[in-house]
């Protein structure tokens, strides 16, 4: 086969492979899609504390807030945040987003680690100690109590949640996810502190046509 012939050849297999719908690629950690990893404590050992009221933290590096509020069968915990996932100096440094691929459509993370400890460092049992767990992001709950014992499990973004991002990213704007842990803690099992330990990567889908 002479060379004009292969070149044609692979000239026609882009325009069939482009006919066939958008081009897509996938950045994460490596490229510089930034992890979701956690430390949250919330100390509830005051004589003051009542089951709804809130606290705030600090990891060192920013606030945090841990709401309460008495559910059936204990008291709930929320361990609220939002984190960064890419800033605008990222459009610039990360190539994938230079070229054709201008849009996110899909975000999938994959959730690595979601556990909860006490104030001895024991990580609770869920069978034991707690009545419910869910794990949020952007208002879309991606896990709950029965999934927790299949970590890590890969979730895909959908919805408003989905919007937000992709939105940010159209717009080479800061892209943020607000991420939730939530657990029902047992009452009569209920601790002096609760530590909630989050790590999860995402993964955004670019494509060269928006969905």
């Amino acid at each position: 086969m002479s060379r004009l012939i292969k070149v044609g050849s692979c000239l026609l297999t882009l325009v069939g492979l482009a006919a066939c719908g958008p081009i897509e690629v996938r950045i994460s950690k490596k490229e510089g899609v930034r992890p979701i990893s956690r430390s949250f404590t919330a100390n509830i050992n005051s004589s003051n504390f009542t089951c709804g009221d809130t606290i705030v933290g600090d990891d060192g590096a920013t606030e945090y807030v841990v709401t309460s509020s008495r559910v059936t069968g204990g008291c709930q915990f929320v361990f609220d945040q939002e984190v960064e996932v890419l800033n605008e100096k990222d459009y610039d440094s990360i190539k994938e987003f230079k070229g054709a691929f201008k849009y996110a459509n899909r975000v999938e993370i994959e959730l690595q680690k979601l556990d909860f400890y006490d104030e001895t460092g024991d990580r609770f049992q869920v069978e034991t100690r707690i009545r419910d767990v869910e794990f949020w992001v952007n208002g879309e709950q991606v896990l709950n109590r029965d999934q927790i014992g299949n970590l890590p499990a890969t979730i895909t973004i959908q919805g408003e949640g989905l919007k937000a991002i992709k939105d940010a990213i159209k717009n080479r704007r800061r892209c943020t996810a607000r991420v939730q842990a939530k657990v029902t803690v047992l009452e009569e099992n209920r601790p002096t502190s609760i530590r909630c330990d989050v790590e999860a990567q995402p993964t955004i889908v670019l494509s060269s046509a928006e969905i």
